[in-house]
């Protein structure tokens, strides 16, 4: 018969990983004179480098259990780093692909937009040649552009919003749930691109010469 004393609680950790989405079972701390594990983690707090303090553990171990191998010495940030390698693997992959898709996206938006610029060059210059300016040609371009882009990111947020819902609610833990902050800084380089995208045939048409795009063929 084995009697424990409980002296205290403490909050949950953890132990399992951030891989882990399931709880782990309850637990509780043995003094280590009453209880000798076959594998325990001595952890330690520095004050100096980590690195030091190596040979001065193994030291003492030795010195007081002969026996027992002292092994996998590590600080807490190279355990931290080798759990999270893969999910910042993963970061970087799922970054290249999100810059793949904002370079493609830019590039049809771009080539659409100077589409149907070449097809309004002879809009645009009867407009210069009633007295439009450059400005107010830039002005109409933009606005049209930007309701063809609110339209476009109105249902891609709307659509980025219910599948990260369904991620969150599928993957507990490891995927987060919907953040503004995420979804407004996509926004911003969609917006851009577009404005990029849009800029440039635009200020084409508007150093088109009217005579000529106005000539009958």
């Amino acid at each position: 018969l084995v009697v424990l004393t409980v002296i205290g609680g403490v909050a949950d950790l953890p132990l399992r990983g951030v891989n882990r989405t399931t709880r782990a079972s309850p637990g509780y701390y043995v003094p280590l004179a009453q209880k000798i594990p076959r594998k325990g983690v001595l952890l330690l707090r520095a004050a100096i480098d980590p690195a030091q303090l190596v040979r001065p553990l193994q030291a003492a171990v030795q010195e007081l259990m002969p026996d027992l191998a002292v092994a996998g010495i590590k600080t807490v940030e190279t355990r931290v780093a080798e759990s999270l390698g893969a999910f910042r693997m993963i970061g970087l992959l799922a970054l290249a692909f999100g810059l793949a898709a904002l370079f493609m996206a830019a590039t049809g938006i771009y080539a659409v937009s100077a589409f149907v610029t070449e097809q309004r060059m002879r809009e645009f210059g009867i407009r210069i040649a009633l007295g439009a300016t450059a400005g107010g040609l830039l002005q109409l371009v933009f606005k049209q552009a930007a309701l063809r882009l609110g339209v476009g990111l109105a249902f891609g947020m709307a659509g980025g919003w219910m599948a990260s819902r369904v991620l969150a609610a599928n993957a507990g833990r490891m995927i987060g749930g919907f953040e503004i902050g995420q979804f407004l800084l996509i926004g911003s380089a969609v917006a851009l691109s577009t404005a990029v995208a849009v800029w440039l045939p635009a200020r084409r048409a508007t150093r088109i010469d009217p005579l000529v795009v106005l000539r009958p063929e």
